[in-house]
């Protein structure tokens, strides 16, 4: 016995010799960046210690190939986003940082972007159009910001108005903006189109004059006769006991969007930059309508802000979504608990409770509310499975 532990003890110590070899013939590669050499020292160990130092080349070769891919894809990225950004030139200097490093892996795909980017760079004038591009898109998409919110945000619809034209004439005097020309006209198209539904609304309203009747706003019922109808506003007289008369100043967007419904039947969104007005106008805060906006948005398809505010839409319906989500998600998760306190569960209790469980998960399992209460859903779940077993 002690004759081969000698025996192995030998060996064990001939193979850190070798693996010392080994790993010098390792480092310098790795410091010439030659990955592709550092590997095949790794494949090459002396063939009577190879079995003892195989976990020790395994382990080595995959933090090189771990090294060696980090430093290629980080380059690989920057250079892609340089070449989204039509910065072709960047990029290629960004891939002429990893040419001195030898890894065959990534050869083909370093070889591939390099082409790519040069093809790129020969192109001048696409280049210069996709620059311009992207400087009027980015510039396009602060506006709209500012924009949307003048349309949506303000409490008074002249301010909104004021503001989103103020916005319009910014545009119209930035030479940036000029590729996307036309999408600052569908701007300047949907300030007018609300102009125009604002004028025959009011042209509605007028009709109403010196007639008695009710107005339901957002703030109560408004009885009285209509007086004049002007700068948005209506003037109801209100008859009061011994011949007194009140007048009362009603805005018309305070009105509800019933009542809106009833008096604008013939102001109707006529034209596509009318309907995109009429649907940022559902978007307002607390009097969102985010199915009847997008109704209106589908309609004006070939307008040239469409996908602009089929997204915008579309986000604020997700966006409501979840907030509603995460409101009712603890009431849900209540009803669980009340089932799952009863002290004794029959096959029918447990089955309904499995089903609660399975449909909270479905519903509410991606809210933040869910994630606070992961661990209770298992343990209620495990009593029941328990349960199930035990039956």
């Amino acid at each position: 016995e002690e004759a081969l532990g000698a025996l192995e003890s030998r060996q064990a110590a001939a193979a850190d010799a070798g693996w010392k070899t080994a790993e010098e013939k390792i480092k310098a590669s790795v410091s010439a960046a030659d990955y592709d050499s550092a590997l095949a020292a790794c494949d090459t160990l002396p063939s009577a210690f190879r079995v003892l130092l195989q976990d020790r080349a395994k382990q080595r070769a995959g933090a090189l190939h771990q090294e060696a891919e980090g430093k290629v894809t980080e380059a690989v990225k920057r250079a892609e986003q340089l070449s989204a950004d039509a910065e072709p030139g960047e990029g290629l200097r960004v891939l002429a940082g990893i040419e001195t490093i030898k890894y065959s892996p990534t050869q083909g795909l370093v070889a591939a972007l390099k082409t790519r980017l040069s093809s790129e760079l020969e192109n001048e004038a696409e280049l210069k159009l996709k620059k311009q591009m992207l400087v009027a898109d980015k510039r396009l998409s602060e506006l709209l910001d500012k924009f949307d919110k003048a349309m949506t945000d303000p409490a008074e619809v002249a301010t909104g108005r004021a503001a989103a034209k103020a916005v319009v004439a910014e545009a119209r005097k930035d030479a940036a903006l000029a590729p996307v020309k036309a999408q600052v006209d569908g701007m300047e198209a949907i300030v007018s189109g609300i102009d125009e539904i604002s004028r025959r609304l009011q042209e509605s309203l007028a009709k109403l004059k010196c007639k008695k009747g009710d107005l339901e706003t957002k703030g109560g019922r408004v009885s009285g006769t209509v007086g004049s109808i002007q700068d948005g506003a209506v003037t109801v007289e209100i008859a009061f006991g011994g011949g007194a008369v009140g007048k009362k100043t009603v805005k018309i967007a305070d009105l509800t969007e019933e009542q809106r419904r009833v008096f604008s039947g013939d102001a109707a969104p006529a034209t596509d930059p009318q309907r995109i007005a009429a649907a940022l106008a559902k978007l307002g805060k607390g009097q969102e309508d985010f199915a009847g906006a997008l109704v209106l948005v589908e309609a004006a398809s070939n307008f040239a802000l469409y996908a602009h505010y089929r997204q915008v839409i579309t986000g604020k319906q997700t966006e409501a979504a979840k907030i509603a989500s995460e409101a009712a998600a603890p009431a849900a998760f209540g009803e669980i608990q009340s089932s799952a306190s009863t002290p004794v569960l029959s096959e029918a209790d447990a089955r309904a409770l499995l089903e609660k469980v399975t449909a909270f998960q479905r519903q509410y399992g991606q809210t933040r509310f869910a994630a606070t209460v992961e661990a209770q859903l298992k343990a209620i779940v495990g009593r029941v499975e328990k349960l199930s077993s035990a039956n």
